[in-house]
């Protein structure tokens, strides 16, 4: 009977949260929680089968990556609690940032119970989808992982699901590889580019676009009394607004956390700070920053997506590797959302490498929550023809067929794996990256 009120409970804690947002436009951002973009699929030509799956995955829904007490909303709600310097407003929202943080007690840099769900649902649609692959009575996997606990807790759901799924016994090799989980942080160039890069300037004229700073210092002005909001500078004002979007966005992620909690979804409720005007226009500048961060941005073969090289240059050499001795029909890799959003953009992916002149117009045709949402993933799935000894490739992007610009097919969402790996091998050397590049190295030294 307990499971039963579970989800009971899960559900009515779903809907009340659901109806507590009644915003047209969706803000969720890269906090987005995951659902495939896709469900039914284009069957391949008669006589190709799936033999090879090769993937990149974000880490699953999570907890806030930092404890509640280093972020400086909270500090500074406490120091103004401490003084009696909260409104009604403010005394509301202090409320609802204790509970979340009882709720994220211990939990900072993990993902959360649906995180874990995420993961182990995508590896059995893989199952369902492609049972060729999986046909055998041994599964042997190459699991790849970053330094950050989320990426090897998504993995081990990942592979839990594939356990449930799979008539199979899985034997799973699992590696720490920064150079194509976490490529962004050995590149001392893109640190440089995160500073001072030209994207600044852009940002800054969306900043005013949007009036940001106006609208931040209305929710001062609501939280704290008048004395004490004079005390707060623009810039951390403008951070204190964000900080509390960040509270809103985390709470779809931790429902089975509120539960466990006892803690209704009405106590962690950050809606009543915003309206649906402020919180898009904090989403349509988060996305922006992603945009010029992570994406395509002024340049698409600029410091912030080639970095991504790397990690194409890994899904050629696994994907030859498997078509040459045919051992492990899968490659698994477990990153973050500055993994799969540059990664996309390299690829030509159509859609994740759009470049946008006019700011304010990017999260028309460049939406973080659809390319980089919680457990986004990127598959290159490989038919073989036995009799024909030929091989196509199928891409999917958050489990949708997508097409690559650049790349030509009359059988799509099927191309050649000839043609895509002489158009990839070829990219890679206009970037210096051959087949025995240490990439380390070419990680460090690149401009």
């Amino acid at each position: 009977m307990r499971p039963f009120i579970v989800l009971i409970a899960l559900f009515i804690c779903c809907n009340q949260f659901i109806n507590a947002q009644t915003c047209e436009e969706n803000f969720w951002g890269t906090k987005q929680v995951y659902f495939p973009q896709q469900k039914n699929y284009t069957p391949p030509p008669k006589g190709y089968e799936p033999i090879f799956i090769n993937y990149i995955g974000r880490h699953g829904a999570r907890h806030l990556t930092k404890p509640m007490s280093e972020n400086k909303a909270y500090q500074l709600v406490m120091k103004a609690a401490n003084k009696n310097a909260l409104t009604e407003v403010g005394a509301s929202l202090k409320n609802a940032i204790l509970n979340l943080s009882a709720i994220e007690a211990n939990a900072d840099g993990n993902i959360s119970e649906l995180g874990k769900l995420e993961q182990s649902n995508i590896a059995k649609r893989m199952v369902k989808n492609n049972p060729h692959v999986f046909g055998k009575k041994v599964l042997l996997v190459n699991t790849t992982v970053g330094n950050k606990i989320r990426t090897l807790q998504s993995a081990n759901a990942f592979l839990e699901g594939l356990k449930e799924a799979c008539n199979c016994k899985i034997i799973n090799r699992q590696y720490i590889d920064d150079t194509t989980t976490r490529f962004y942080d050995l590149s001392p160039a893109y640190e440089n580019y995160k500073k001072i890069g030209n994207w600044q300037h852009s940002l800054d004229t969306l900043e005013t676009h949007l009036a940001l700073f106006e609208k931040a210092n209305d929710l001062i002005e609501k939280v704290f009394t008048a004395e004490f909001a004079q005390t707060i500078k623009r810039q951390d004002a403008l951070k204190f607004m964000q900080e509390v979007f960040g509270f809103l966005t985390i709470i779809p992620s931790l429902k089975n956390e509120i539960i466990s909690k006892g803690i209704s979804v009405s106590e962690v409720n950050f809606f009543p700070f915003f309206n649906c005007k402020v919180l898009q226009a904090l989403h349509n500048y988060d996305n922006a920053e992603a945009y010029f961060l992570k994406g395509p941005g002024n340049n698409v073969n600029g410091i912030q997506v080639k970095i991504a090289a790397p990690l194409l240059a890994d899904f050629i050499y696994t994907t030859d590797s498997f078509i040459a001795n045919k051992k492990t029909p899968l490659q698994i890799r477990f990153g973050h959302a500055e993994t799969i959003a540059p990664f996309a953009a390299f690829m030509g992916i159509s859609g994740a490498s759009t470049q946008i002149e006019n700011v304010s117009q990017i999260s028309t045709f460049w939406e973080d929550s659809k390319i980089i949402p919680l457990s986004a993933n990127i598959q290159w799935v490989l038919y073989y023809h036995p009799k024909l000894k030929h091989y196509l490739v199928k891409f999917l992007l958050n489990e949708k067929e997508v097409s690559i610009n650049g790349l030509t097919t009359q059988h799509f969402p099927f191309y050649d794996w000839q043609d895509v790996k002489k158009y990839y091998s070829e990219k890679l050397i206009r970037f210096n990256i051959y087949p025995n590049t240490d990439l380390y190295q070419w990680l460090f030294s690149l401009q």
